[in-house]
């Protein structure tokens, strides 16, 4: 019996160093296609996931069940973007992604759900440029009359009308955003060279 055990043992190990999964001589865990190139000359890693593509790049690790692209899955899984070596993080959850802090409860800091829409539940710095495209409803109705100084944006949870004469000019590039109606009076003018873009779409998304 403990020549049996034995057997088994060294078989084991015998196919673990040519299969997915293995633990090298410095306990370093390896998951993936075997390889030869050491990707870690200083020795840092714990672990590490290989993929098939060059450098052993496009690995990915899913997490429950992943299914198929083409079958709605690609669930929930973090990796390397795209198929080949692009060095850039891939985190993506089919239905969203939540970031959160804390230990004895747990604080959503971030979040984005399955429409694309990103809420931040913390204070945001930034050491550089932060750009947004804001798209925060605070009127109901919006009204311009006789102007021709016209924001890029303008949004509004029900109605944006215009008033007399209302111009955009040949350098401007004006979008209306509303819940309901846009209703554009006599007097509405757009000039050569100038683009409108009327959005219907519930307030705050951007279909």
């Amino acid at each position: 019996m403990r020549n049996f055990t034995l057997l088994l043992i060294a078989a084991f190990m015998c196919s673990l160093g040519f299969s997915q999964f293995k633990v090298n001589t410095q306990g370093k865990t390896l998951i993936g296609p075997p390889i030869t190139t050491n990707y870690d000359n200083n020795n840092i890693l714990s672990a590490g996931v290989f993929g098939k593509g060059t450098a052993a790049s496009g690995a990915k690790l899913a997490f429950g069940d992943f299914s198929t692209l083409a079958a709605g899955g690609g669930n929930v899984f973090i990796g390397e973007y795209g198929s080949g070596d692009s060095d850039q993080l891939w985190l993506h959850g089919k239905l969203g992604l939540y970031f959160t802090r804390n230990s004895s409860s747990i604080d959503i800091v971030g979040y984005c759900n399955s429409s694309g829409s990103f809420y931040f539940n913390t204070t945001v710095w930034a050491s550089g440029t932060l750009s947004f495209d804001i798209r925060f409803c605070d009127n109901n109705n919006v009204t311009y009359s006789n102007t021709s100084n016209l924001p890029s944006l303008t949004n509004a949870s029900n109605k944006i009308q215009t008033s007399g004469t209302v111009i955009v000019k040949s350098t401007d590039n004006v979008t209306f955003e509303a819940g309901n109606e846009v209703i554009l009076n006599g007097g509405f003018e757009i000039q050569l060279g100038g683009t409108f873009e009327i959005n219907m779409n519930e307030c705050g998304k951007n279909n």
